[in-house]
């Protein structure tokens, strides 16, 4: 079929093809590009949550050093940021896993979200107990404060007025069993306290409990030490049920501790979980990446080597085309210079270079003709 197209329309083919396998290239190429475009803005914005979590967990580090709730805001702000980044990947993502990966960082941002808001709950919590358990603890001393101005001071100051000796040293006894009993039990007590409050162990917990234990019997001891006082019994009852709420506001503070240590626990295990979520994702962006560069670069080369075997095929089968015919055009008119006009010259075409082969083939047959003319006439002459 392409042998019997005029030479033009053949060129035309040829150029034709030429152009369109460009045309295919440009697309594969624009098309590998725009896959790659999509493919970095979703690593950018992987890029972009994982930082927005480290901006996080350097947020509430803050907040659990230095207590300011400007930090949590920051959390707030940065756990916004994040899933509003989630979502416009969901938006552009084109594959399950990514959409699935967002889908995850949503939720477990949401579970962080819940489990600081939590700790901040029983922090504070924590801190408003702590100034329970210090307003009693300034209640012990002020009961001792009140005993020594209000009835020691003035019984011994009476005694020694009176040169009452006997009374003197009764209440120089009540007085040093207070101190020494009481208020220094009293101090080693709030000593276990600073480290229950500062360990939040089991084993500090158990210290503290054995040292109220003693402070309750020495009050219990010295109670029985001023029975017959009124005024000073009257402090020791005073006294007794100020270390019972000691100790209340104590378990109530240990409590709330421990539910403040099982809320940053799972705050932790959820902001770990974040993390490895995040960095799954975008380590899953960088491969993806990779695979699309490389898938690019390997359709743009197979596209290229297509096109370039297309075109020398193309190129060659035109060439040819024209070249062969000619050549054989160029030898059978050579023939004809030298004489030999029963020489023949097959070329099967309908094109221009068919047509030219015909004219030289006609050619050849009307100076076989004349040269025949020719040849019976000088016969006839030389016959007379």
């Amino acid at each position: 079929m392409l042998k019997n197209l005029k030479l033009r329309l053949k060129l035309g083919v040829g150029f034709g093809l030429v152009l369109l396998l460009t045309i295919v290239v440009c697309l594969i190429g624009i098309k590998s590009q725009s896959s790659v475009q999509h493919r970095l803005m979703m690593l950018q914005n992987a890029d972009f949550i994982e930082s927005k979590v480290s901006d996080i967990r350097q947020s509430e580090k803050n907040y659990m050093i230095r207590g300011n709730n400007i930090y949590i805001n920051e959390v707030k702000q940065s756990l916004t940021q994040l899933r509003n980044k989630s979502d416009e990947s969901i938006n552009m993502a084109i594959d399950p896993e990514t959409i699935n990966q967002m889908n995850q960082i949503k939720s477990e941002s949401s579970i962080y979200e819940n489990e600081i808001n939590r700790f901040v709950s029983f922090k504070e919590e924590a801190g408003n107990q702590f100034r329970v358990w210090f307003s009693v603890n300034n209640e012990v001393f002020a009961l001792g404060n009140e005993f020594r101005e209000i009835i020691y001071q003035p019984a011994r100051d009476k005694a020694i007025a009176n040169n009452e000796v006997a009374d003197l040293s009764v209440w120089n006894e009540i007085n040093n069993d207070f101190n020494q009993e009481i208020f220094r039990n009293f101090l080693l007590m709030r000593i276990a306290a600073i480290y229950f409050i500062k360990d939040r162990t089991g084993d500090k917990w158990n210290e503290f409990e054995a040292s109220i234990a003693v402070v309750r019997n020495r009050v219990n001891e010295w109670k029985e030490r001023v029975r017959g006082i009124p005024n000073a019994e009257a402090i020791a009852a005073r006294l007794e049920t100020a270390i019972g709420n000691y100790y209340q506001a104590a378990q109530s503070y240990r409590q709330i501790v421990n539910e403040e240590d099982a809320s940053e626990t799972r705050m932790v295990e959820s902001a770990r979980a974040l993390e490895r979520i995040a960095n799954s994702a975008k380590t899953d962006q960088e491969v993806k990446m990779a695979a699309e560069m490389a898938s690019a670069r390997n359709l743009m080369l197979v596209a290229t080597a297509i096109a370039l075997l297309l075109g020398l095929a193309a190129a060659f089968v035109i060439t040819r085309g024209i070249t062969g015919p000619v050549a054989k055009g160029v030898a059978f008119a050579r023939e004809i210079a030298q004489g030999r006009l029963d020489t023949q010259i097959e070329v099967d075409q309908k094109d221009e270079i068919g047509t030219l082969a015909q004219a030289l083939k006609d050619m050849a047959g009307k100076l076989r003709e004349i040269v025949g003319e020719v040849n019976s006439a000088a016969d006839n002459v030389a016959g007379g």
